[in-house]
């Protein structure tokens, strides 16, 4: 992948609330469901924080887009890039790096409040009642979603640039 280089101001964005965070179901790193679409309220808000970031940073040569490969990751960064005029659009770019923690076989499930604690407390109950399935995967652990991340702030944040990033938690 190309480095972005120049003057570095970092803006994160968190992606949108798809369905599926309406209904508590935990979609990690790499769960696809259909219901992991984007709301329309959370569509619209995507389009204003284009919008606002577009007043901030007219010129889109000085913008560069990273973010995850996740769908709703990726949908939020396209909303946001389409403040800009056809043409004239920020450079997108996606990487897998940064998308949120892999959590394993918890993927899928309905959680209330999708609160990632409450799938560890599910994780550490099934150790404790004497394993999991063979089929089972384990939560990403925090060393390795350390190490993407620092994989991502290598490749794209060291020389820096105006760059704003729609990721999960």
């Amino acid at each position: 992948m190309d480095r972005v280089a120049r003057r570095q101001t970092f803006v994160m964005v968190r992606h949108g609330m798809t369905e599926a965070n309406k209904l508590g179901i935990l979609q990690g790193a790499h769960l696809t469901l259909e219901s992991a679409v984007l709301t329309n309220e959370s569509r619209d808000q995507a389009r204003e924080v284009g919008h606002r970031l577009r007043e901030r940073w007219e010129n889109a040569i000085d913008v560069c887009i990273v973010s995850s490969d996740l769908s709703r990751a990726r949908e939020t960064a396209q909303l946001i890039q389409e403040a800009w005029p056809e043409g004239g659009r920020p450079q997108h770019l996606l990487t897998p790096d940064i998308r949120e923690r892999g959590l394993g076989s918890v993927e899928g499930m309905a959680v209330p409040a999708s609160d990632i604690g409450k799938a560890r407390a599910i994780y550490e109950e099934r150790m404790r009642k004497g394993g999991f399935p063979a089929d089972w995967k384990p939560l990403e652990t925090f060393d390795a979603m350390r190490q993407r991340c620092s994989r991502f702030l290598a490749e794209y944040v060291e020389d820096g640039s105006d760059a704003w990033l729609p990721r999960s938690g």
